[in-house]
């Protein structure tokens, strides 16, 4: 019997020890799966995190390129400011000349242009050389004036108008009322405003004013209405007077 017991004893120290060795190991062998899911999971965020990085570069090398091209831009501004500001005492030597020819040039103008407004005209031709000899008056101010007073003769040739003025329509010295009708830069026509109504205009060929027939007295009563607006636009026939060309 105690050799039995023995025997059964033995057998179960034997099992036990099985036992403890195989849950030793299984623990093992759990330990190293998740060894290797920790490791694969690892990675996998080494990846993601790589991927980012390298997003994160690409955008940072654009960024750089297109910063580097504005810098480029600016760069070429200043350079063109640069070489500006040195060509800046040359333009202001040539301003005044400029000014001078210009002013020249408009009095030539107004000289050889059909006799309208001449005292309004000569005026304007006289104050304006005053401005350029002022000290007190800055080129770009003189350069204002200037081509202020070239737009206003250019709008003459553009448009029709029609005034009250006194002429010497006969060449005797005896000035006469009459309504004076400009159309823009191609004719010139007066009528006198008494009861006569003699109608003339002015000859570029004579560069003198000419006498006209009765029979336009009635077109040119109308264009003059026209121009000052008193009567709707429409077609009117008006004499014209050659070019001297």
């Amino acid at each position: 019997m105690r050799q039995l017991t023995q025997g059964f004893l033995g057998a179960f120290l034997f099992f036990g020890a099985s036992l403890v060795y195989a849950q030793a190991d299984q623990g093992v062998d759990v330990d190293a799966d998740d060894g290797i899911e920790l490791a694969q999971a690892s990675e996998e965020g080494s990846m993601a995190a790589y991927d980012a990085v390298l997003r994160q570069l690409s955008g940072l090398v654009i960024y750089n390129e297109l910063r580097q091209r504005q810098i480029d831009n600016q760069l070429q501004e200043v350079e063109d400011i640069r070489v500006s500001l040195e060509q800046v005492p040359d333009i202001e030597q040539q301003i005044p000349p400029l000014l001078v020819r210009m002013v020249e040039g408009l009095e030539d103008f107004i000289a050889l242009d059909l006799p309208f407004l001449p005292v309004e005209r000569a005026n304007g031709l006289a104050e304006l050389q005053l401005i350029m000899e002022s000290p007190d008056v800055s080129d770009a101010d003189k350069m204002r004036r200037v081509l202020d007073a070239w737009s206003i003769e250019n709008e003459y040739g553009r448009s029709v108008a029609a005034y009250q003025t006194q002429l010497d329509v006969d060449g005797n010295g005896n000035l006469r009322a009459v309504d004076l009708l400009r159309i823009g830069r191609i004719a010139l026509i007066y009528q006198t405003t008494d009861e006569a109504a003699d109608t003339g205009a002015w000859d570029p060929a004579r560069n003198a004013w000419i006498a006209l027939g009765n029979e336009h007295r009635n077109s040119v009563r109308q264009a003059v209405r026209m121009a000052r607006s008193q009567i709707a636009p429409e077609i009117v026939l008006v004499p014209i007077p050659p070019s001297d060309q």
